[in-house]
């Protein structure tokens, strides 16, 4: 045994030079390993935590920037239709433009959604809008509450327990479209007042159904019960 100093510069103490230069280089090289592998270790979970971050952070912005979006074109379409309203709305214009709205669903299918929501939009008219939900009244588009899409309305009630929103879905399924009837407090009221909707039922080109609906409070109690009792 002798003592001798390998290539790799730390002194060593053991047999050959040979052996003691293999023994301190292989041990120079596992210590430098272990270091590189500690600090990738390191270095990979500061990437981890600062990727998770921003995964977090980002959805979280995006998603409110959606919402002030929305909540801004629905605000952009609520004053477009109160402008509207110096037009007097009748049942048949409300007919009407339910009907062009199921033409426009079923040529152009989802895609037409932004078609229904805004300023100068066709859909805004008299002082009314028309609305989409699904055959489970899942709310799929609303133009001036976008808050309320993708809320299920199945078991929404009027003041007297009707379940309006279910009497829409089954109507249009059986007869294809109809008028119902139902109290609801008008917007920015909190007594419930006579409302009719007339809806009917619409596919999408892919086959999806929805239910295209439009209501007013303007219809006089008699016209509502004549076309709620006549379809």
């Amino acid at each position: 045994m002798r003592k001798g100093r390998g290539e790799c510069g730390e002194a060593v103490v053991g047999g050959s030079e040979d052996e003691q230069q293999g023994l301190e280089c292989a041990a120079t090289l596992t210590y430098g390993r272990i270091g590189m592998i500690r600090c990738s270790k390191i270095q990979w979970i500061w990437i981890v935590i600062v990727g998770l971050s921003i995964s977090l952070y980002l959805p979280t912005r995006i998603d409110a920037q959606d919402d002030a979006a929305r909540e801004a074109l629905a605000k952009e379409s609520e004053e477009y239709c109160a402008r509207t309203a110096s037009t007097k709305v009748t049942h048949d214009m409300i007919m009407q433009k339910v009907s062009e709205g199921c033409d426009l669903i079923e040529k152009e299918g989802t895609a037409a959604f932004p078609k229904f929501k805004g300023k100068h939009s066709p859909f805004l008219f008299a002082g009314t809008y028309i609305w989409i939900h699904d055959m489970s009244a899942v709310m799929k588009m609303h133009p001036t509450k976008w808050d309320m899409e993708g809320q299920t309305l199945l078991g929404v009630k009027d003041v007297n327990g009707k379940l309006f929103f279910t009497e829409m879905n089954q109507c249009a399924k059986t007869r294809g479209s109809c008028w119902i009837d139902y109290m609801w407090p008008k917007p920015g009221e909190t007594e419930p007042s006579h409302k009719a909707s007339y809806v009917k039922l619409c596919r999408t080109p892919e086959g999806e159904k929805l239910v295209l609906g439009c209501g007013s409070y303007d219809l006089s109690d008699h016209e509502i019960k004549m076309l709620v009792e006549n379809p």
